[in-house]
C-alpha cells in the first residue's frame, strides 16, 4: 500500500469501523513510574528578573535505577537563561525509581518550570498599543504593518500573559501563507504559554488548539496531534466539538493500525535537536538535508541512544511502552522519519 497523508485519508477514516477483540487474555504487568522525592526550585535569572521579564522552560530526561536524574534536556525555553535554570534545577532532584513488576529501571519523565514575578499580571499599556496596531494591520490585509508590529511586539514582551498574545500575532501573521511548520510553532508557543494560565479567553483558547489539531494532522505529527486530543477532552466542549474529537481520534487509530508506513518531515531546533514522540515501535531516518548524527529514545520503560546509520530500520521492544525520540544534529537540518507497522 502506498504511503498517503492522513489529512487526504480522514475523509475515507471517518467511516465507522470495527476491531475484533483478541481471543488470547491480555498479560497484566505492574508498572509505577518514578516519583519526585526532593526539587530545589531554580533560581530566577537575575538580569531576566531585573528586566522583569518571566518565562518557562520544558525539560526532558530519565530517572535511572538509582533515582538520579541523567540525559537531562531543555525541549522548549522562552529564553535560553531559563532553560539553563530549569535544567540545573533538574540534575538536582532526586526520585523514587520507576518500577516494573518489582523491579526499579529506567523511566523518562517531562517537567515544566514557570518563572513568574509576583504582581506581575495583564499586559502593559505599551503592549496594547502594539497589539492594537497590529490587528489594524491585520484587518487591513497590510503584511508590512503587521510584520513591523510583531517585531516590536517581541521587543516589548517581558511577561507570560503577554507572550501568549505575542505567538497568538504570529500565528495570525502566518496563517494567510503555506508555511504550516512555523504556523505550528507560534500556536504551540501560546498554547503552552497560556496552559493552566487562562491568558487567552476560554473560547479562543479552544478555538486554537483545534487549528493546531488541524495543523498537526496536516503535517502527519500523529503523536503531537494524540496529545491535542488529549488536552481537548479536558476542556468544556459543545456537544459538536466533543463529537467531532471522538471522530477524529478513532480516524487517527484506524490510520496508524493499517498495514502502512506514514511518514512525517522534522528540522532540528536551534539547540541541536528534535523531539518527535514515537506511535510505533518500528522508525527509519531518511531524506536528510544536513547532519543527522545521534538519537536517543526516552521511553516509558527504557533508555537508548546510538549513533544514526543511514538506511537503517530501527526496532523497539513492545514492553519499553511509550518513547519520545530524540534526533541529535546540525541546527537546520531537516528530515523525514517514516514509521513502519509491527513485523
Amino acid at each position: 500500500m502506498s504511503r498517503m497523508s492522513l489529512w487526504v485519508a480522514l475523509v475515507a477514516l471517518f467511516l465507522p469501523g470495527f476491531v475484533a477483540a483478541a481471543d488470547e487474555p491480555a498479560l497484566i504487568e505492574t508498572f509505577v513510574p518514578p516519583k519526585r522525592i526532593k526539587f530545589n526550585p531554580p533560581k530566577f535569572p537575575h538580569r531576566e528578573y531585573v528586566r522583569g521579564q518571566e518565562g518557562w522552560a520544558i525539560v526532558n530526561f530519565m530517572v535511572g535505577p538509582d533515582g538520579r536524574t541523567y540525559d537531562e534536556t531543555v525541549a522548549r525555553a522562552s529564553a535560553a537563561p531559563f532553560g539553563r535554570a530549569a535544567l540545573r534545577a533538574t540534575r538536582s532532584a532526586r526520585y523514587e525509581p520507576a518500577k516494573f513488576d518489582g523491579r526499579d529501571i529506567d523511566a523518562s519523565q517531562v517537567v515544566r518550570i514557570t518563572f513568574e514575578i509576583d504582581g506581575q499580571v495583564g499586559a502593559r499599556r505599551q503592549f496594547i498599543a502594539h497589539l492594537k496596531r497590529f490587528q489594524r494591520a491585520r484587518d487591513e490585509g497590510d503584511v508590512a504593518a503587521m510584520e513591523e508590529q510583531v517585531r516590536s511586539l517581541e521587543a516589548n514582551t517581558n511577561n507570560l500573559y503577554e507572550s501568549a498574545f505575542l505567538n497568538v500575532s504570529r500565528y495570525q501573521m502566518l496563517e494567510r501563507g503555506d508555511d504550516d511548520v512555523a504556523k505550528l510553532q507560534a500556536l504551540n508557543e501560546a498554547t503552552y504559554m497560556d496552559k493552566g494560565r487562562g491568558f487567552l479567553p476560554d473560547n479562543f483558547m479552544t478555538s486554537m488548539l483545534l487549528v493546531r489539531l488541524q495543523l498537526e494532522l496536516r503535517l502527519n505529527y500523529i503523536g503531537e496531534a494524540r496529545q491535542s486530543i488529549a488536552t481537548l477532552r479536558e476542556r468544556e466542549l459543545s456537544p459538536k466539538q466533543s463529537d467531532s474529537i471522538d471522530r477524529l481520534e478513532a480516524a487517527v487509530n484506524d490510520y496508524v493500525d493499517r498495514d502502512d508506513v506514514f511518514s512525517h518531515r522534522h528540522q532540528i531546533d536551534r539547540d541541536d535537536r528534535a523531539y518527535i514522540p514515537l506511535e510505533r515501535k518500528a522508525f527509519s531516518i531518511d531524506r536528510v538535508d544536513g547532519d543527522v548524527a545521534e538519537l536517543r529514545l526516552h521511553c516509558s520503560r527504557g533508555y537508548r541512544g546510538f549513533i544514526h546509520k543511514p538506511e537503517t530500520l530501527y526496532r523497539l521492544h513492545n514492553d519499553e511502552g511509550s518513547c519520545l525520540l530524540q534526533v541529535i544534529g546540525t541546527p537546520g537540518s531537516s528530515f523525514t522519519l517514516t514509521e513502519h507497522p509491527a513485523g
